[in-house]
């Protein structure tokens, strides 16, 4: 075999879903077991009980932080929670919002007047 040897424990397995648990992130864990978060993401490819782990370890994480959320009464904690929160888990708490919009006319197309109309919140008839 070539290569340095893996630093690869699978005790990292429940180490990762309990120090993640705790509201550390990968980077975090990778840092409490001295290893790059490169080499997390490797033995997420290349090991399947460690990659499992860490697709537990990650909602537990967010549970962990929105837990902490709803116990939070300082603004400073809170908007730092909501800040990681949107990190760990920006699918469901991402602060953009998507709206689509329709536009029943061409603006080349309109007058002065129907402009200044839709400006002002009026619809054309």
């Amino acid at each position: 075999m070539f290569g340095r040897p893996t630093l690869y424990r699978p005790e990292y397995c429940q180490l990762a879903i309990e120090r993640m648990g705790k509201g550390l992130s990968l980077t975090a864990f990778a840092g409490t077991i001295g290893v790059t978060k490169s080499a997390v993401y490797q033995w997420m490819r290349a090991h399947a009980d460690f990659d499992d782990a860490m697709s537990r370890a990650r909602p537990a994480r967010t549970l962990w932080l929105e837990q902490k959320l709803l116990r939070s009464r300082d603004g400073a904690e809170t908007k730092a929670i909501l800040f990681a929160l949107r990190n760990a888990a920006p699918d469901e708490w991402r602060d953009l919002k998507h709206q689509e919009h329709q536009h029943l006319h061409a603006i080349h197309q309109l007058t002065d007047a129907e402009l200044y109309a839709i400006a002002g919140g009026a619809e054309i008839a």
